[in-house]
């Protein structure tokens, strides 16, 4: 390395030069800003679309599966009213901070794009957690945010463009997140009050049918339909098991389930039936119906083999409990 000043050469860890003087200035590396503000502004918008995106998804499958009976049909995964707006409050924050880095003048950029990554992440463990299968969506978007987040964190270091940014005032402040964030929270338990009382309302809408003097046919038939017309098929229980429908037979109520990731080496129908018979005498509703003479059938299906199980139970199965 040689002095600018007078050409001489210098350490390469010199600050002066030793024959002149004069302070070694080092070039800084030169920034393109306007590819970074080209592409923090694509950010902006990819984060403000997939609010909306997920905020129509998940409202359209939700309508879809209250309207629709034949919804189990499609494979579809069903949502409650809670899991929906949840969803959708978090597609909230996406638009809002999409758009505030659309702008490209708010020095919390950086800031923000954290906050979606911690929520994404947040979104991710809930819904696997929940046995949802969609979890690969959000990979992809937490993804894409650290991506970009590479980008925020290049653009922070040009004070070309960290000169532009200030600090706006928005409509929605500190005191209007908390009043949002308070809202929520009181909505989203409200909702799941309420997908609770629904599930509940199954198991008296049984009790109450299986009282009800006509043929033993009939009373399955509107056992099952009101089953099915207060439960969202289908249904997932667990990570593994799905409730995919409720049958009707002649003198039995048969529910059908699919499993999927599982390991059969250990399952058999006696297997079921063992996990199954407990918490089915212990309750009220199934033991009421089994008392009527109409038998609980269970159906086990694995997931892309021909592998299934199957269980039925009668009145004489409980008389232990």
């Amino acid at each position: 390395m040689n002095c600018k000043n007078c050409n001489n050469k210098l350490a390469s860890d010199a600050k002066f030069c030793n024959k002149c003087g004069k302070s070694v200035e080092t070039d800084k590396p030169k920034v393109d800003v306007e590819k970074l503000k080209k592409s923090l502004r694509n950010t902006g918008n990819s984060v403000y679309a997939i609010g909306w995106i997920t905020i129509l998804i998940n409202t359209g499958l939700y309508l879809w599966s209250v309207l629709d009976k034949n919804f189990a049909e499609s494979g579809l995964p069903a949502s409650d009213l809670s899991g929906t707006f949840l969803m959708i409050v978090a597609a909230s924050i996406f638009i809002i901070l999409g758009k505030r880095i659309q702008g490209l003048v708010d020095k919390n950029i950086k800031t923000y794009l954290q906050i979606l990554l911690g929520l994404s992440l947040l979104l991710l463990v809930w819904v696997l957690s929940t046995g949802g299968r969609v979890g690969i969506i959000f990979i992809l978007v937490i993804a894409y945010l650290i991506s970009s987040s590479v980008q925020i964190r290049k653009a922070m270091k040009s004070e070309e463009f960290t000169a532009t940014l200030t600090s706006p005032k928005y409509k929605l402040d500190k005191k209007g997140w908390i009043i949002f964030g308070v809202v929520a929270v009181v909505i989203f338990f409200v909702f799941v009050g309420i997908d609770v009382s629904r599930q509940g309302s199954i198991d008296s809408s049984l009790q109450e049918l299986s009282n009800t003097s006509q043929s033993k046919e009939d009373l399955v038939r509107q056992i099952v339909a009101s089953a099915k017309s207060q439960t969202t098929l289908p249904m997932e229980l667990d990570s593994v098991t799905t409730m995919t429908d409720i049958i009707a037979e002649p003198s039995a109520i048969r529910y059908q389930y699919m499993l999927h990731d599982v390991d059969t080496s250990n399952l058999s129908n006696s297997a079921f039936r063992n996990l199954i018979i407990s918490d089915l005498c212990k309750n009220e509703s199934l033991k009421s119906i089994l008392n009527e003479g109409i038998d609980v059938e269970y159906s086990y299906a694995v997931k892309d083999s021909y592998q299934t199980y199957f269980t039925s139970f009668t009145k004489t199965d409980c008389s232990a409990y």
